[in-house]
This record gives C-alpha cells, sequence and structure tokens, in this order.
C-alpha cells in the first residue's frame, strides 16, 4: 500500500524510467542501510551481479537485499552477518517465482 509519496528529480524520468520508494523495515541490511530509510529504486526486472536490489519472493513478500548472480542461480545477502544469506536455485527463481523489482538510485535518512 501507498504511505507517502517521495519526489525524484524530473532529469531522472527522462527515457521513461520510473522509481519506486520502500520504507525499510528491519536490520538486515545494517550497517549501510537503516530501519526507517526511505530506499529510492529505478524499477528494472534485471540486474548486474552485485547490485542492491528490491526481489519480490514468490508474489507475496518484497525483500531488499545484495543480489549475488552464479551460474546455478542466485543468492539475497544480507549485509548484516547476523543474517543467512538466501539462495535460490534457477528452477526456483522461475517456479516460485523470484522477480527483481528494481535496482537502488538513492537513499534518504531522517536524522
Amino acid at each position: 500500500y501507498i504511505e507517502e509519496y517521495e519526489e525524484v528529480p524530473k532529469s531522472w524520468t527522462r527515457g521513461n524510467k520510473e522509481f519506486f520508494g520502500l520504507k525499510i523495515q528491519g536490520n538486515s541490511m545494517n550497517p549501510e542501510f537503516r530501519d526507517g530509510d526511505i530506499v529510492i529504486f529505478q524499477k528494472s526486472e534485471v540486474c548486474s551481479s552485485g547490485s542492491y536490489c528490491a526481489v519480490s519472493i514468490n508474489c507475496t513478500e518484497c525483500t531488499f537485499k545484495k543480489v549475488i548472480k552464479k551460474e546455478s542461480g542466485l543468492t539475497l545477502m544480507p549485509l548484516n552477518p547476523d543474517y543467512e544469506p538466501m539462495f535460490f536455485t534457477n528452477k526456483e527463481i522461475e517456479e516460485l517465482p523470484i522477480t527483481i523489482l528494481g535496482i537502488v538510485k538513492e537513499v534518504r535518512r531522517s536524522y
């Protein structure tokens, strides 16, 4: 659901680029991304290995992790070592499905 709107520079939208924001909940991406941060993502269904992405799991859950791609599948890697990485085989990626929603463009933090 929509909690609030965040403005983005008009220059970002050139070439029909689209953006969305997520409010971080939890600490799995500490210390770089903190609980309460607003992360702005550029919509994209693809990413490079090592990108920070919003990812849909089974069309029911959205998570924010570092995406590590391998021939055998992909790993959703938290930055906080207290959390375990999530590995998905190529078969699981297709069947669940696992879908890249967007790539980090900017982090907004209130102090």
